[in-house]
């Protein structure tokens, strides 16, 4: 894309969001497509991890556990402060014989996870309950949360 493409599809899609009364952008992936003059008119998060290449290094890791979370985007393609963390998704590695079976299962389970965390970002930010203080570090109903909103169990 030339520089006059992106800018024309930056345009159109500031008219679009306008046009439907959004505040705030929810991005699950494709946050590439979000550039900085959209993110100067609207308040953006991103769910975490997007999808199987993330998994997929977890596993090759070893990790134990996985936890969505719900970032600011801050900037284009990049990763702000965390609001939202999800309760963990306990990783038992004898369910699962291979990598790709093994990111299909959790895969499934963390994107659940996704889903809630986002859904709970976004009503809290439509209450008005969560912003950043001058330096950058997340607030929640006034209080700071440099960690973000830890959630451990939606029950």
């Amino acid at each position: 894309m030339s520089a006059g493409d992106i800018a024309a599809y930056e345009k159109a899609m500031i008219d679009l969001v306008s046009e439907a009364g959004v505040d705030c952008l929810l991005v699950d992936g494709y946050q590439w497509t979000i550039g900085s003059s959209l993110l100067d008119k609207f308040a953006a998060v991103r769910i975490w991890p997007a999808g199987p290449p993330c998994l997929r290094r977890f596993l090759e890791t070893g990790e134990k556990t996985l936890r969505a979370r719900v970032t600011w985007l801050t900037a284009p393609g990049g990763l702000g402060p965390v609001i939202v963390t999800a309760p963990a998704v306990d990783i038992d590695y004898g369910e699962f014989t291979d990598e790709k079976s093994g990111v299909s299962l959790y895969l499934a389970r963390v994107m659940d996870q996704s889903g809630r965390a986002g859904a709970r970002a976004v009503q809290e930010l439509g209450l008005g309950n969560f912003d950043m203080d001058d330096d950058g570090v997340p607030r929640y109903k006034g209080t700071s949360v440099p960690q973000g909103l830890i959630i451990d169990s939606w029950d």
